[in-house]
């Protein structure tokens, strides 16, 4: 039995029968992960600490380890696991990867298009910018994939001013689309999830 501080994830996955009750193990211990289930309901999308899988919702891998990175320090005793976002149409799932440093100079994030179908997920872009105190529980990219949430530092090197910031992903210039700023990254992203894509995309 485990001890000590943090959140335990057995990293399984388990489907409930809603109408019997039964319960059924379709990925052992370690093989499985936080899920993020398509919106036809056909496949999930499997997070870890290091990757990233597609499976069907019966529990059959699709793409293993479809994408891999460093584990994201937290400075605490979780690990973190990215939060996906699928496609209306269930098309694919995007996800945006915070560099493994949040507290970093130079931190940046690396978006990802994983096809549904199977396909090699696909690298769209590496922005510069905060992309981990943004997605505690929501997701940095817009339903369309077009879009891309972070935090940005701007103002002058003695006012140190943190940016909610919007941009297309393919931006050459990310432009800041919410113009509340803070002088700490708590607040800045507290202020940014409160906000819906829905009302902020032009």
């Amino acid at each position: 039995i485990p001890e000590g501080p943090g959140s335990l994830k057995y990293d399984d996955l388990l489907m409930l029968d809603a109408d019997t009750g039964s319960l059924t193990t379709l990925l052992a211990p370690g093989s499985g992960g936080d899920f993020l289930i398509s919106p036809d309901g056909l496949k999930a999308a499997l997070t870890g600490p290091d990757s990233i899988s597609l499976v069907t919702t019966d529990g059959a891998f699709l793409r293993a380890d479809a994408i891999t990175f460093t584990p994201i320090i937290t400075y605490s005793e979780y690990q973190y696991y990215p939060i996906g976002q699928w496609m209306p149409d269930s098309s694919a799932v995007g996800f945006a990867i915070p560099s493994s440093d949040p507290l970093a100079a130079d931190t940046r994030g690396t978006i990802w298009r994983l096809p549904a179908d199977g396909g090699p997920a696909v690298n769209l872009a590496a922005i510069a910018g905060g992309f981990f105190f943004t997605q505690s529980t929501l997701p940095a990219v817009s339903p369309n994939l077009d879009w891309v949430a972070f935090l940005r530092e701007t103002g002058s090197p003695n006012v140190r001013m943190t940016s909610a910031v919007m941009s297309l992903v393919d931006a050459d210039d990310p432009a800041v689309m919410i113009t509340t700023s803070h002088s700490d990254k708590a607040r800045a992203a507290a202020s940014f999830r409160t906000s819906n894509w829905s009302l902020k995309i032009p």
